[in-house]
């Protein structure tokens, strides 16, 4: 009887280590995988913050160049501003020096002067203006 007591237990004894020896086994090969993964996503994080400071730097260069672009913007608007108050101010006097010679009250000599100064003067701006918008275009 003892014998067969013997038999029994060894024999339940090896049919539980089967099932405890597939679970160590599968264990020891998900253990594997989980290191892999972890070393994947680790490379992965590494990436992802080369990526983000590329980004950082991309956002720095356009907001550099926002700026650049702002003020040369800034400085047309004003050169035009100039130009158009020069052109005005022209207009109105060769109009008025125009008005007055073809009246032939005031067809002095100062006064076709004054004419030509003016139009020398809007010559002279305009020259001006078409070197200052010609030079940032050279420069790029």
């Amino acid at each position: 009887m003892m014998e067969l007591f013997i038999l029994v237990s060894g024999t339940v004894s090896i049919v539980a280590v089967v099932p405890l020896g597939y679970l160590a086994l599968r264990s020891v090969l998900e253990a594997r995988e989980l290191r892999r993964i972890q070393h994947e996503l680790a490379t992965l994080m590494h990436d992802s913050r080369a990526v983000a400071q590329d980004v950082h730097r991309l956002q720095h260069e356009l907001r550099s160049e926002q700026d650049a672009a702002k003020l040369r913007i800034d400085e047309t608007k004003r050169t035009v501003d100039h130009v158009t108050a020069i052109v005005e101010e022209t207009a109105e006097r060769l109009t008025e020096a125009v008005t007055d010679a073809a009246s032939g009250t005031a067809g002095s000599p100062p006064r076709i002067q004054l004419a030509d100064a003016m139009l020398h003067r809007f010559g002279a701006a305009a020259a001006a203006h078409g070197a200052r918008a010609r030079r940032p275009e050279s420069s790029e």
